[in-house]
């Protein structure tokens, strides 16, 4: 019986155990609906939220077709009011400017860049980038935008931006500045006047990962500094100092974006190319010449180094920069590459005896008479030609006795050809140099056909080139010349009328 009883007492026992068991677990499915239905009702009630929002901050896209002028002006008009009206409004805009037709001359009547000045100055985040990207597709439209930002102080509210803590915000303000600078001569003289150099040193005081925000600041300061502005070493310290950072890094669009920044700072003043050149690592330059990406970047960078001092040459000379150069020139490279290694060389080839000896020694005339020769480029032909002038122009007797006169007249009896009259006087004082050195060059020269080169500028437009050439036959050649008269010449050295008689 007690185990009867416990049986049954055990029994009772699993039974309302069970049944709580299966009421715990109705209600924990009434329960779990209900939470199911609660989740999807917000799921459902956020939807709803999103859409709406995204009525209000997310406009149709307008049939530009239909847009007015009418249209455009109640758009401006409504530049105003709560947040939302605003966006909306600065959005639609957006679509306005950025459609396939520029309403430029209505955009100008209403004032647009006065009116969005204010919004810059906004605690929302969302109306100051709206507001931005409207300027910044105004600015890069027309350059009286431009001048609309510099005439309404909005650049000095740019200038704050550039120190935004939200990053988006930052690249804008930068990305519009650059658009500014690259406006004109007045957009990037103002922009210098109120202090941007200035703005940019204090940015940099701290350190920016960010590489669009790098690569925005770089595109500034090549826009800022594009017309030889030379600028105090306070003013572009810090921008050097990350500029050699990122030329010494592994990324290759860090590299290219530092060389257009160091191609910026050098153009132009002897002292900041001084302070550049004993900041950044003048070998990873060297290395950068030896990499197709980031070549043609750094010979631009590398030939305004060369327009300094001799000491800024000799440094790039003592580094191995001439052997780097002529295996460029050996090479198969684009005509971007042999035109800024030809301007180079041209500018190396100005310099002491002891430049032009090294660039002898490396070969440099040989190659540049092939191009001259060969190259189907204009323009690289003349860079060529130019750089070859230059060095037979300033080289000792001793030099010119180790280059090959019979290649460099060869070349430039070919130049002789060209419109250029500066050109073509400089070429035939090379020759006279050269046919001074009294060997069997002036036999050469005629077995090129050079003479008769010679007596066709005597019917050149250029009364000096046909008085050297002149000179030329009668000096060194057995043949009738020219003499002409003096007369009134044009500013560009051209006469109205050539008077001429035949001995």
């Amino acid at each position: 019986m007690l185990v009867q009883k416990a049986g049954k007492v055990t029994t009772s026992k699993m039974e309302r155990l069970k049944d709580s068991f299966m009421h715990s677990v109705r209600v924990s499915r009434v329960i779990t609906g209900l939470n199911y239905a609660t989740k999807l009702r917000k799921q459902k009630f956020n939807a709803f939220l999103i859409q709406k929002r995204s009525m209000l901050a997310e406009p149709e896209i307008m049939n530009f077709a239909s847009t007015t002028p009418v249209k455009i002006e109640e758009i401006v008009m409504n530049v105003v009011g709560s947040s939302e009206l605003i966006c909306h409004s600065l959005k639609e805009l957006r679509q306005t400017v950025c459609g396939p037709e520029k309403y430029t001359e209505i955009l100008l009547k209403l004032n647009i860049v006065e009116k969005l000045a204010p919004l810059l100055d906004s605690v929302n985040s969302e109306i100051v980038l709206e507001a931005e990207w409207i300027l910044i597709n105004l600015a890069a439209t027309h350059s009286e935008f431009s001048q609309d930002i510099i005439s309404s102080k909005t650049h000095l509210k740019l200038f704050k931006l550039i120190h935004s803590f939200i990053l988006s915000v930052q690249q804008h303000a930068m990305w519009i500045l650059g658009n500014v600078a690259g406006s004109g001569s007045r957009g990037r003289r103002e922009l210098l006047q109120a202090g941007v150099l200035k703005e940019i040193a204090d940015l940099l005081e701290t350190p920016i990962a960010d590489t669009s925000l790098i690569q925005k600041l770089c595109w500034l300061m090549f826009n800022l500094l594009k017309e030889k502005y030379e600028p105090r070493v306070e003013e572009v310290k810090n921008f050097v100092e990350l500029m050699n950072s990122l030329l010494i890094s592994k990324d290759k669009n860090l590299k290219i974006c530092s060389l257009i920044g160091l191609q910026a700072v050098t153009n132009g003043s002897v002292r900041i190319i001084r302070y550049v050149l004993d900041t950044i690592q003048v070998k990873e330059l060297i290395e950068c010449l030896k990499r197709e990406e980031a070549r043609n970047e750094a010979l631009k960078v590398a030939g305004n180094m060369c327009t300094g001092c001799k000491k800024c040459i000799k440094k790039l000379l003592d580094h191995g920069f001439v052997p780097v150069i002529s295996e460029i020139l050996t090479a198969k490279n684009d005509n971007e590459a042999l035109k800024e290694c030809c301007w180079l060389l041209s500018n190396i080839a100005l310099g002491p005896p002891s430049h032009i000896q090294c660039l002898i020694e490396n070969l440099i005339p040989t190659f540049l008479c092939a191009i001259v020769t060969a190259a189907p480029n204009f323009k690289v032909k003349r860079e060529a030609a130019y750089a070859l002038v230059n060095m037979c122009e300033r080289a000792t007797v001793l030099q010119l006795y180790q280059i090959r006169l019979e290649e460099v007249m060869s070349a430039l009896v070919l130049m002789l050809n060209v419109e250029d009259a500066k050109m073509i006087i400089v070429i035939l004082k090379v020759l006279e140099k050269i046919f001074e050195i009294g060997g069997k060059e002036v036999e050469e020269f005629e077995r090129l056909g050079g003479v008769k080169k010679l007596e066709e500028l005597q019917l050149h437009p250029n009364v000096d080139v046909i008085n050297k050439g002149c000179e030329l036959l009668d000096k060194y050649f057995d043949c009738e010349s020219l003499q002409i008269y003096d007369e009134p010449m044009e500013e560009n050295g051209i006469s109205t009328k050539n008077n001429m008689q035949i001995d």
